[in-house]
């Protein structure tokens, strides 16, 4: 059943539209990426694996130093002409609707030297996550999107991974967002250290179809 469960995951990457273009430009990386999801499934059964979890951050590091070589949001810390007109046009706007709040010294701090910074990373971090980026929601296919059928299965295994909160899978989901949050969303190769988790969900909730199949095939004899 394990192996089967494997094969889930394998197919589930190589017809992930984003991994099968990945493949002739950059195999390394995709295989890379491949083996990820299946070595987070692995901690989801060898939860005490240390090899395995090991391996893991090894990957990681990898295919984070790729992607923030390739990709990284360079005017995330810097700030234009554009920019420092806007600051200077909302401290006019929010001294006056939040006093205290705004003036004071730490408010003064973040909304002139921390605020665009946040708003940079945090739009980086949602255009990686935004269901409306990875699955075509208005066609069954669409070019650099994920067919419309795997949503539901999709969400299927993130509620199960979010019931259950496996450490390693929900360790590695959050270093992945923080790195990519760093890194500007590309519609050519997709959101690339979350495509392990992302396979690892659709799998998931595609074995528990098939469980729920087999249930009912089993009480119906």
């Amino acid at each position: 059943m394990r192996l089967a469960n494997i094969l889930i995951i394998f197919t589930v990457a190589l017809i992930n539209c984003w991994m099968y273009r990945m493949f002739p430009s950059n195999t390394i990386v995709a295989l890379l990426l491949i083996l990820e999801g299946i070595l987070l499934y692995l901690t989801t059964v060898y939860q005490k694996g240390k090899i395995l979890k090991f391996t893991i951050f090894v990957f990681f590091i990898l295919l984070s130093g790729n992607l923030l070589i390739n990709q990284f949001d360079k005017g995330i810390f810097t700030i234009s002409n554009l920019e420092s007109e806007r600051i200077r046009a909302r401290q006019e706007y929010y001294a006056p609707e939040l006093g205290k709040i705004y003036r004071n010294k730490v408010g003064l701090f973040y909304f002139n030297n921390l605020r665009l910074y946040f708003s940079k990373i945090s739009y980086n971090l949602f255009s990686h996550i935004d269901i409306q980026q990875l699955f075509s929601l208005n066609k069954i296919f669409e070019y650099n999107k994920m067919p419309l059928f795997f949503a539901p299965v999709f969400i299927i295994g993130f509620l199960y991974f979010l019931i259950n909160l496996p450490k390693t899978v929900v360790t590695y989901l959050f270093l992945a967002m923080i790195v990519s949050s760093l890194t500007s969303f590309n519609s050519r190769i997709g959101t690339p250290l979350l495509m392990p988790f992302i396979n690892l969900c659709i799998a998931f909730g595609l074995m528990k179809l098939i469980q729920l199949g087999k249930i009912k095939n089993f009480k119906s004899k």
